[in-house]
């Protein structure tokens, strides 16, 4: 739900509409509905109330939730982390951030201070600054990985490489901070 906000506008109009597609998930973040530094503060509200809404409505029809935090500048502070349990998992989008680092880490801090998450799951790239038990989500690991073995297992023919056809690979890709280079499990 790191979209832009008429994408999901539907779900907060008519969550029924959607809510058996939905279901089939093990959890649900709630949609990260846009708080920027120049929208009227009456509708930086708005959006809030519209997340915290939309995960309550999910929570109440039985799902899992993990509501997703985000924040403009300073003065969102006072509303951006209500309605939010101390010591949950969230969840934050790296999306528009990359502009305005010291005001995203700001906010982070903010969050860190008055939610003390149990864990943050992280929609994109996190700065190093970031602290916490950070969860990042990155699209295409899981393929990548599944893929490129079959290729160097594979044979050039033609000039053009062949990706082997077996092993067949499933995997789940959770990235941890290292200092240098890269790390794999295989179980």
């Amino acid at each position: 739900f790191f979209v832009d906000d008429w994408r999901f506008e539907g779900i907060y109009r008519n969550p029924e509409k959607t809510l058996s597609r939905y279901s089939q998930y093990a959890f649900l973040l709630t949609p990260d509905f846009s708080l920027y530094a120049d929208m009227p503060l009456w509708k930086q509200i708005e959006n809030v109330g519209k997340n915290r809404w939309v995960g309550a409505y999910w929570q109440n029809e039985g799902l899992l939730v993990v509501p997703t935090i985000a924040w403009s500048t300073a003065r969102s502070f006072d509303f951006c982390f209500d309605a939010v349990e101390k010591h949950s998992t969230v969840a934050v989008g790296m999306i528009g951030c990359k502009g305005n680092k010291l005001g995203f880490m700001r906010g982070y801090n903010e969050m860190l201070t008055r939610l003390d998450p149990e864990s943050i799951i992280v929609f994109g790239t996190p700065f190093p600054e970031m602290e916490g038990n950070i969860i990042p989500y990155i699209g295409g690991e899981e393929e990548k990985s599944e893929k490129e073995p079959l290729r160097i297992w594979g044979e050039i023919k033609d000039g053009v490489i062949e990706p082997a056809t077996s092993p067949v690979i499933t995997c789940q890709c959770i990235r941890v901070p290292v200092l240098n280079g890269h790390t794999a499990a295989v179980f």
